[in-house]
């Protein structure tokens, strides 16, 4: 079997911040020599991480982007609908009980905290350690992603 996205690649990473493992991934949106390379973060990765890499690429091909590397934050299941609970958990920076899912059932909250260390403090140092990166950072996401955006600009 083939990968699905070319130059990409996939790791099962725990973190201590957070209480969980985290799956993520990395796109390679460079050339092989490479050095000092922008990273670009993406939330929700099982559902965006693919959309990502394939714009950054195609934005590639025009001259309009440098080199580098996509890392793509997700979890250990199939599919985004999945992720639900998780990502309420990881992207809200307060706890809300009017956080429910489709059934009414309430959803974790007010974890971004956590999930910006883990960030930060785990997985940004877990990268250095595999890949050239260097300190030129951009977050990406939507939804509930784009609140914890906001946070850490607030935050951090």
């Amino acid at each position: 079997m083939t990968a699905a996205i070319g130059e990409c690649e996939v790791h099962d990473l725990t973190s201590a911040s957070v209480g969980d493992t985290f799956r993520i991934f990395v796109g390679h949106c460079h050339g092989h020599t490479a050095e000092e390379l922008p990273a670009v973060f993406v939330s929700d990765a099982n559902g965006a991480f693919g959309m990502t890499v394939d714009i950054v690429r195609h934005l590639q091909l025009g001259g309009h982007l440098p080199p580098l590397l996509v890392v793509g934050v997700g979890y250990p299941v199939a599919v985004l609908r999945q992720t639900i609970a998780q990502r309420t958990r990881d992207l809200t920076p307060t706890v809300s009980p009017v956080m429910k899912d489709g059934d009414g059932t309430p959803l974790p909250s007010g974890g971004a905290a956590a999930f910006l260390a883990f960030i930060s403090d785990e997985l940004t140092p877990w990268l250095a350690s595999r890949f050239p990166i260097g300190s030129n950072t951009t977050y990406i996401g939507h939804s509930l992603g784009g609140l914890f955006g906001a946070y850490a600009l607030l935050e951090n």
